[in-house]
């Protein structure tokens, strides 16, 4: 067992901890009672593999298994729809419809993968249209309706799991692509791209939103639970799975086609994160146009983040502490 296994290892226990914790102290919902286990069990299993491909070793093992047959590729990304199947089952929301759009989400993109069409063209058309088949139905909404729940009104959004768990079985176990990043092999040298991001974006998006009347300060009055709760929902359920997606995914391929120096890098950073700030434009009804250019700019610091530390997970970082401050300091308004 190497060290970054361990690493995995920790990571998901600590996680199991903490969701467990919290959900007794802000739901009240207690370990190992019906309530808990129609949440946890489908929960766990969405998880798991999506702390465990942070191990490259782990990787290499699921890899090696998968390229055996057909039936075994297919059987690690088959547990989201155990997933849902346990999840809906439980709680009397079963869609038939739902299940068949899962599938068709899962295996279209990983059949597309694991022919030779295409193999090794330097555009990556092939990996591109995969990222778009995996990235789509979520953004406009055709698989709403995956949610692990636990009690009335509270419910995790599964997607969030279920996306960077396909996301990371397609692009870092069939395609083996290079550069994803997706390692919590932090350095503290990593924290100072950190830092100049976070300084640079509060610098510029806190006078810009201000002035552009999207964002206001609000009193802050949140709970310290409820700021772990954060801290952590935005990481784990926000910011790595859109900077797997952005960065890892869109990026890494932009800078692969384009160049990873000089003009072509920051085209392909300006590119990717122009898709990322488009990706925001149906988060409010009617589509806000000042959010899009809000989330274009903060998208240029995590994609930099990126480049430099070479790691999607610490650019979350970045990504997190922005959602967090908005998320404290800006909660009664837009931004």
């Amino acid at each position: 067992m190497d060290r970054e296994f361990k690493t995995a290892l920790g990571i998901f226990a600590a996680l199991l901890v903490i969701s467990t914790v919290l959900l007794e102290i802000l739901a009240n919902i207690h370990f190992w009672t019906p309530e808990f286990l129609r949440g946890f069990v489908p929960f766990v299993l969405l998880l798991a593999p999506y702390i465990l491909f942070s191990s490259s070793d782990f990787c290499g093992r699921v890899r090696q298994f998968a390229g055996a047959s057909w039936l075994n590729r297919i059987l690690l990304p088959s547990s989201i729809l155990l997933s849902y199947l346990i999840a809906s089952l439980w709680n009397g929301a079963f869609s038939g419809f739902l299940l068949l759009k899962l599938a068709l989400w899962i295996f279209v993109p990983l059949g597309l993968l694991s022919v030779g069409w295409l193999k090794g063209h330097p555009f990556y058309p092939k990996e591109i249209l995969a990222a778009l088949l995996l990235w789509l139905p979520i953004e406009f909404g055709y698989l709403s309706g995956f949610d692990i729940k636990f009690t009335e009104g509270i419910q995790i959004p599964a997607l969030a799991f279920a996306a960077p768990v396909l996301g990371l079985y397609l692009f870092a176990i069939v395609r083996d692509l290079p550069d994803i990043g997706y390692n919590f092999r932090w350095k503290l040298s990593d924290f100072k791209p950190v830092a100049l991001s976070l300084g640079a974006l509060a610098f510029l998006l806190i006078p810009i939103g201000t002035h552009l009347g999207f964002i206001s300060f609000s009193q802050f009055d949140t709970p310290p639970a409820k700021m772990v709760e954060f801290l952590f929902g935005i990481y784990f359920l926000v910011a790595l799975p859109e900077e797997l997606l952005f960065r890892g995914i869109f990026q890494n391929l932009l800078v692969k086609t384009l160049g990873a120096q000089g003009r072509g890098f920051w085209t392909a950073l300006f590119l990717a994160s122009l898709i990322f700030g488009f990706s925001h434009y149906n988060n409010f009804d009617p589509p806000d146009y000042r959010y899009v250019f809000l989330a274009t700019l903060a998208g240029l610091f995590y994609g930099w983040t990126y480049h430099r530390t070479g790691k999607t997970t610490v650019s979350a970082l970045v990504h997190t502490g922005v959602n967090f401050l908005w998320a404290i300091f800006f909660k009664d308004t837009g931004g």
